[in-house]
């Protein structure tokens, strides 16, 4: 696992954002950050192996799937068994810190949402296949059906990622975090919120994308708002009516939300 040099200093607080590892899970190497970094950064004031595992049972994230844990292997002074290292996905710690709900939370997100779009900046690798195959045509060997195998694969790529796109966007999940809807017994809510979006979507004339490798929906932050006052707002009341038996929610706004409401 290797550290690369994404540390912000934009502040000047003296704990800093967690650095970006690089991290196998499941068989692919992909971007995570250390669990206890950011953890100091959020400054939580409840003690470290008590939220992370309540973070982990209360929104549902899978190991080896959304984070990997191992036992840390630098030597106690004083004996004692190995602390507990977790390392999270960034779609987990920008999960993390939006349910935070401070400064520090909204900061973080933001710098883990700046990380992804750098991580699939494909500029580079669009160029790099394209330059290849005008190599191997001009070659002579190059043959139709392959240049079009090269132009499927850059296709599937932007595909599977669509977050390069610069807008930013959220999944349905995240928007239920941002409400506080508890994560137990939210699975039909989550079904039928995320075709609700969708079709709102379509009204608006905006884009709803599907990440190809997770088949997470991901919805312009901006559409998702005004979803939420249009519909969102009562079908989530109604299933924590349903849910707790209560009458009068206090829907939390997403930040994003509050800045439109501001603006106005």
């Amino acid at each position: 696992m290797n550290h690369t040099n994404t540390h912000d200093s934009s502040n000047s607080s003296t704990v800093t954002l967690p650095a970006v590892l690089q991290s196998v899970i499941d068989g692919e190497e992909i971007q995570t950050v250390n669990a206890r970094e950011l953890h100091a950064f959020l400054e939580v004031k409840d003690h470290f192996r008590n939220w992370i595992k309540e973070r982990i049972d209360s929104f549902g994230f899978v190991e080896n799937q959304d984070f990997v844990s191992f036992a840390e292997k630098s030597a106690k002074p004083y004996g004692g068994r190995p602390a507990k290292e977790y390392h999270l996905t960034i779609d987990m710690a920008k999960e993390i810190s939006m349910v935070q709900n401070n400064a520090k939370g909204q900061q973080a997100r933001r710098y883990f949402i700046r990380c992804e779009k750098k991580l699939h900046n494909v500029t580079g690798l669009i160029q790099s296949q394209v330059d290849q195959a005008v190599k191997i045509a001009m070659d002579g060997i190059m043959t139709s059906m392959v240049e079009r195998q090269v132009v499927l694969a850059v296709e599937s790529r932007l595909k599977d990622d669509p977050r390069v796109a610069v807008q930013d966007m959220v999944s349905t999940r995240e928007i239920l975090d941002a409400q506080k809807v508890p994560a137990k017994k939210r699975r039909g809510l989550l079904l039928s919120a995320s075709h609700s979006i969708r079709d709102f979507c379509l009204q608006m004339g905006a884009t709803a994308k599907r990440c190809a490798r997770t088949g997470t929906w991901l919805f312009p932050v901006e559409v998702a708002n005004k979803w939420k006052k249009a519909v969102g707002n009562s079908m989530i009341a109604d299933h924590m009516s349903a849910l707790h038996g209560q009458l009068k929610l206090n829907l939390v706004p997403m930040a994003s939300e509050q800045k439109q409401g501001a603006g106005q």
